[in-house]
């Protein structure tokens, strides 16, 4: 691996194109080379293979080099994720399935007592038994979601975001006041029910100091709410988007 990027950047060097590859480039390269590979497969399931070999290099070639102007590991960063993946694709859930993470999440197991919670909830307050209710767990990762959990079992985190054109991307409906929700662990189980009392549609600049607070994260602050959260809607949009390019 060491030997072939030295070679991908010498030969990058020895052109002097070093000075148009930001990460802005590289990244927008590796999207076109990736389409540029999946046009091969545009109309039906015959490809040219001499052609499809020379387009999947091209979208490696790109990623090895991003990885070499940010400073990043191939090896050590491809395990890192890998870890991260077997966490969230554990192979009693997600062995035969194509399912995302976060709906394997959502998988029922017969040892699970999701309808249990439900079941003894609707009659501490004795409500209707159709009363409807979704299971979910915060965040893309299963420490993501047992860290902000703790924080609703503690009384800390009091509210939540969420991207608002993500529901338009994924066909959801947006969230109404009165729902109620079981949210779930890291590994699935359900853990306490919460319910909607707001919601609100503001644009990212006008979330405040007091919003920031109520969702109990990190030191409380605006700054730290902006930063996590741009980073995870970003992330959000692109698992979308090629999501959406899948289909």
């Amino acid at each position: 691996m060491e030997e072939l990027i030295k070679r991908i950047t010498k030969f990058r060097d020895d052109r002097n194109w070093s000075q148009f590859h930001n990460p802005e480039n590289l990244a927008k390269s590796i999207i076109i080379e990736a389409a540029e590979l999946l046009e091969n497969f545009q109309w039906d399931s015959e490809y040219n293979e001499e052609n499809v070999k020379d387009e999947l290099a091209d979208v490696m070639n790109y990623c090895i080099l991003l990885a070499d102007h940010l400073g990043i590991d191939i090896i050590e960063n491809m395990n890192r994720k890998i870890d991260k993946n077997e966490k969230k694709y554990p192979v009693n859930k997600a062995k035969g399935t194509s399912k995302k993470y976060t709906e394997l999440l959502e998988v029922k197991e017969e040892n699970q007592n999701i309808p249990t919670i439900w079941e003894e909830f609707i009659k501490s307050k004795d409500m209707d038994p159709k009363t409807p209710y979704e299971a979910w767990a915060f965040g893309s990762a299963p420490e993501t979601a047992d860290e902000l959990l703790e924080l609703v079992l503690l009384g800390k985190k009091r509210a939540t975001t969420s991207l608002y054109k993500i529901y338009g991307l994924e066909n959801e409906p947006i969230p109404q006041k009165g729902d109620y929700s079981i949210i779930l662990d890291g590994c699935g189980r359900q853990r306490c029910i919460i319910q909607t009392t707001k919601v609100s549609v503001i644009s990212f600049d006008d979330v405040d100091e007091a919003f920031a607070a109520r969702e109990g994260e990190g030191d409380l602050s605006l700054e730290y709410w902006r930063d996590v959260h741009r980073k995870a809607f970003s992330d959000e949009l692109k698992a979308s988007a090629c999501h959406l390019m899948m289909i």
